[in-house]
């Protein structure tokens, strides 16, 4: 009966220990959770004043050369855009019909800041406007590629491309601008709203969401998101 007894309570000790360590592994996965979400938020955040600014330094631009009426477009076009991206701020993702009315909205902006110099195209399967994606993951793409792309010689195009490849969702970002330079080459991200993008596909979707710059030949450059699953 002493050797069952001890048996016994030996048993539940264990069970016991098994439920502590279980409980502490589920604080520490929680604590994670909340971490990467005010991450998240924090790196989100970054976005909209950033965005903002640029804004208001198109119309800036519009006012100076005494673009009255493209100015006023511009205006409603900020305010059109902002509205947008406060409702979706509340937010850490979208619906991809979400993101793309936005970047519609962002890139029609930007051709009435740029006029000739700059054209877009755009492309996405509507069945792919059900799939949840950060909040503004795309548009810093855009933005990266008017800044760097853009050299006054020619106008600018940029591509931006939707589409399902096996199980994973692609979004590509493709411009006919000055490109990387020749000592960088492909590979990771660098500056702080691709590396602001980067650091947000980690955060949500671990390895299975990446970004990755890539050169084109004979010029222009490629931005490319792959989220797996």
């Amino acid at each position: 009966a002493l050797a069952g007894f001890a048996a016994l309570r030996s048993h539940r000790l264990r069970l016991q220990a098994l439920w502590g360590a279980a409980q502490t592994e589920l604080r520490h996965a929680r604590l994670e959770v909340q971490l990467a979400e005010a991450r998240l938020q924090a790196l989100q955040a970054q976005i909209n004043p950033h965005f903002l600014l640029n804004s208001l330094n198109a119309i800036a631009s519009l006012v100076q050369i005494g673009e009255r009426d493209r100015a006023f477009d511009a205006i409603g076009r900020v305010g059109e855009l902002l509205r947008m991206a406060l409702r979706g701020g509340r937010d850490l993702s979208v619906s991809l019909a979400e993101e793309i009315n936005f970047l519609q909205s962002y890139l029609k902006l930007c051709e009435l800041r740029f006029e000739s110099q700059f054209s877009y195209c755009m492309s996405m399967p509507e069945c792919l406007g059900a799939r949840r994606v950060p909040a503004l993951i795309v548009q810093p793409l855009i933005e990266n590629s008017i800044k760097h792309g853009m050299d006054g010689s020619r106008p600018l195009h940029v591509d931006v491309r939707v589409y399902q490849r096996r199980d994973e969702l692609v979004i590509e970002v493709e411009d006919n601008g000055r490109g990387i330079a020749p000592d960088r080459g492909a590979g990771a991200p660098r500056g702080h709203g691709l590396v602001n993008v980067a650091e947000r596909l980690r955060l949500c979707f671990g390895p299975e969401g990446r970004l990755a710059i890539e050169p084109r030949t004979p010029r222009g450059t490629l931005a490319r998101i792959v989220i797996g699953g």
